[in-house]
């Protein structure tokens, strides 16, 4: 999400898209960010502040145009979430790059660098391949 937003600013385009963000994990919900990802984007001059962390529910889901996930089991709770068996919005953000891989979270691992180039990676690739294409 922030550096989504950090790639549309810089291209001035912020006023023509609405980036948002809700997770999977409900035990995070209403928290802020979590400071080693904070110290990470903060690190590489992304402006992260204001976060609150919100659960996706279908409501968020159906407004959305397109939704980014991490890792393929996201796409699985995705489904069960929404009791919805279409998520053809849905998509990877590291399969923007070509590749087809998960990225993996940083929750888990303790790795926020590998997490933020990996999704810096799929970012760009979704914003150039997507955004400055005019598809979406």
């Amino acid at each position: 999400m922030f550096l989504l937003r950090d790639l549309l600013a810089k291209h001035g385009l912020s006023d023509k898209y609405e980036v948002t963000s809700a997770g999977v994990d409900r035990p995070s919900e209403g928290k802020g960010l979590e400071p080693r990802a904070k110290a990470v984007l903060e690190a590489h001059h992304i402006p992260c502040e204001g976060h609150v962390s919100r659960y996706l529910v279908p409501k968020i889901y159906f407004q959305a145009d397109i939704v980014l996930y991490m890792e393929q089991y996201n796409r699985i709770l995705l489904s069960r979430l929404l009791s919805h068996p279409d998520v053809s919005k849905c998509h990877r953000l590291y399969d923007y790059t070509g590749v087809k891989k998960d990225i993996a979270d940083p929750y888990f691992t303790g790795d926020f660098e590998t997490a933020y180039n990996d999704i810096e990676k799929g970012v760009t690739a979704f914003f150039e391949k997507e955004i400055l294409t005019g598809k979406f």
